[in-house]
């Protein structure tokens, strides 16, 4: 189930009006009996990971979604004199050692105020900055809820680790929160503080300030968690956030596709869901109450590829839209690849002919090669240069040398899927694979890699086993494989062998539409011998596949094969002779096609 965040009320503006906030005290968080009360407005966490806390709040009853955020989602905009420097993307950082802080105690709780997210400006950060609490009702009461933490621990009780905020109001009214002082020992204040600050709305927006203090070397303005809230009474608009899905073409009728969950500033609102636009042949069922989204009928690809639903919730006051887009996708397939002998590396001239639609090679940059730009795919730590002195022959081209000599391997034993699998691929259509192999490390003269299309079809290659005889075989090796495309992706798995070999790797992977694949199996010319019931068939064929003759009466069913598999002659073409069965002899007509196997 997709994770729904609330809609962020922050944005940067430069005149906002700024009701004055009455700040209290500082005080250090102890667990979320702390967390404020009230219909929540908005609900920001510093960190990547959304934030759910139940029963907070110092009745025990309320619950909170703190959504995701930093200073790109927030819209901070720096100010004063850093106001030429560019706001980059926050991150979230644990902030506190266990071994030597207390926590809360709660898992929720200390997630969100462990977390903080922070904005480096050039060259020495961004001090200050404004942003903007948007959605308020002119002459209502509010509270805002500031959560701040710095705890990095240095390990040395004589080093300053204070680390002060502090937030403001636009109006001169400030408050100032801080980190707890290494000297203090473990303690729970070392778990960070917060403040709370009241006001009344004189607008529908409210500046707020954040400024770090620079008298402990500390440079960055963050925060680990920001709370509004208004009466319990005030009515909060629910929010949904536009979301996209994919589903599988032939999906069942009455499959869960996905649950909506839209968020209410208002604890006790009942939320009701609606497709109001973008299914008029009501292809997708939405429960109200659940907000549970299902198919109706069986899917089909044919009857639409992209559907661009709007949802309604409401919660019978105010309501909220939101765009929810399915796309219906062809099942990845996982094609019988048909592997040819192993070769030794050449030259360039070994690199498949065809037209590319996948070019990867396991080195840390993009190589060209014959104007081919593979593109860089790594399952772990990449390494270079696996070929060198010693005896060890290159082909002689700077760029293939540099393809065919880098790899990417993934730690530990065992198969590993190639991440994303094969893509960009159309269904039917016939594509050739070529994986390249090598590794030379002077210390292990055995290298073996098996690959793999998920079904049981492998093939092995090999780093040369003669290190340092100056054999040409010993730059590496490359296997060629055909398949015929079920999907838009193709599985290739990857798994070591050979002794004392544990890490899959490659060294580059090119998968390009065979040369005869946009005519492959298209029946050319056709010929028919009453006397001896012969009919001759000729078509466009790739050399080395196999094909199927097929028939039908009536052009609606080509069930049914007319001979056994044809080995495809060389070159690009196909004739094969068969005579009929003796149940398709008198009949008035007959169709024929010829399908790759």
């Amino acid at each position: 189930m997709k994770q729904i965040s609330f809609l962020l009320w922050l944005t940067a503006i430069t005149s906002s009006p700024a009701a004055p906030i009455t700040w209290q005290a500082a005080a250090n968080t102890s667990g979320k009996a702390d967390l404020i009360e009230g219909a929540i407005i908005t609900a920001l966490n510093g960190s990547n990971v959304d934030s759910t806390i139940s029963n907070g709040g110092a009745s025990g009853t309320s619950n909170y979604f703190f959504a995701t955020s930093n200073y790109t989602t927030i819209n901070f905009a720096a100010t004063g004199a850093d106001a030429g420097d560019t706001a980059r993307a926050g991150f979230g950082l644990t902030q506190y050692a266990p071994e030597v802080m207390l926590t809360t105690g709660d898992t929720d709780f200390d997630a969100l105020i462990s977390t903080a997210s922070f904005s480096f400006g050039t060259p020495s950060g961004i001090v200050t900055g404004t942003m903007t609490l948007e959605g308020l009702t002119v002459g209502t009461a509010y509270q805002v809820q500031l959560f701040f933490n710095e705890q990095r621990h240095t390990g040395l009780s004589t080093s300053p680790d204070l680390r002060v905020m502090i937030f403001g109001d636009g109006a001169g009214n400030t408050t100032t929160v801080a980190g707890g002082d290494p000297a203090a020992g473990v303690q729970t204040d070392h778990y960070g503080q917060f403040v709370i600050g009241s006001f009344t709305a004189d607008a529908t927006t409210q500046e707020l300030t954040m400024d770090s203090s620079l008298t402990e070397g500390f440079g960055n303005v963050h925060y680990n968690a920001i709370l509004l809230t208004g009466p319990e009474e005030l009515n909060v608009a629910p929010q949904l956030a536009d979301a996209a899905f994919e589903i599988l073409d032939g999906t069942p009728a009455d499959t869960l596709i996905t649950t909506l969950v839209a968020t209410d500033g208002n604890m006790d609102d009942t939320l009701a869901y609606t497709i109001t636009a973008g299914d008029p042949a009501g292809v997708f069922t939405l429960n109200s109450a659940t907000g549970e989204l299902k198919t109706t009928n069986v899917i089909n690809i044919n009857d639409g590829a992209l559907y661009n639903l709007t949802v309604e919730v409401s919660d019978g006051t105010a309501t909220t839209t939101a765009a929810t887009d399915i796309s219906v996708i062809i099942p990845v397939g996982m094609s019988d690849i048909v592997w040819g002998p192993v070769q030794n590396t050449s030259s360039v001239t070994d690199l498949l002919s065809g037209t590319p639609v996948f070019a990867r090679n396991g080195g840390d940059t993009t190589v060209t090669v014959a104007g081919i730009n593979f593109e860089i795919l790594s399952l772990g730590l990449g390494s270079s240069g696996a070929y060198g002195g010693g005896g060890i022959i290159s082909t002689g081209d700077v760029d293939f040398d540099t393809l065919i000599s880098t790899f990417s391997y993934g730690g530990g034993s065992g198969s590993v899927d190639l991440p994303g699998h094969i893509t960009g691929l159309t269904p039917g259509k016939r594509y050739s694979i070529q994986v390249f192999f090598s590794d030379q490390r002077a210390a292990q003269s055995s290298r073996i890699m098996a690959f793999a299309d998920g079904n049981g079809n492998s093939v092995d290659v090999g780093a040369g086993a003669t290190l340092g005889t100056g054999e040409a075989d010993d730059y590496g090796q490359f296997a060629i494989g055909e398949f015929v495309a079920s999907g838009t992706s193709q599985i290739l798995k990857l798994a070591p062998s050979g002794g004392g070999f544990g890490n899959s790797h490659f060294n580059a992977i090119l998968v390009s539409e065979a040369v005869n694949s946009a005519g492959d199996g298209r029946v050319t010319d056709i010929t028919f011998t009453p006397a001896t019931n012969e009919v001759t068939l000729t078509w466009d064929s790739t050399t080395g596949s196999t094909y199927a003759i097929k028939y039908s009466l009536d052009l609606t069913s080509f069930e049914f094969d007319i001979d056994d598999p044809v080995q495809a002659s060389a070159g690009d073409s196909t004739t094969a002779t068969f005579t009929l069965p003796a149940g398709l002899i008198g009949i008035d007509k007959l169709f024929f096609k010829v399908e790759p196997n």
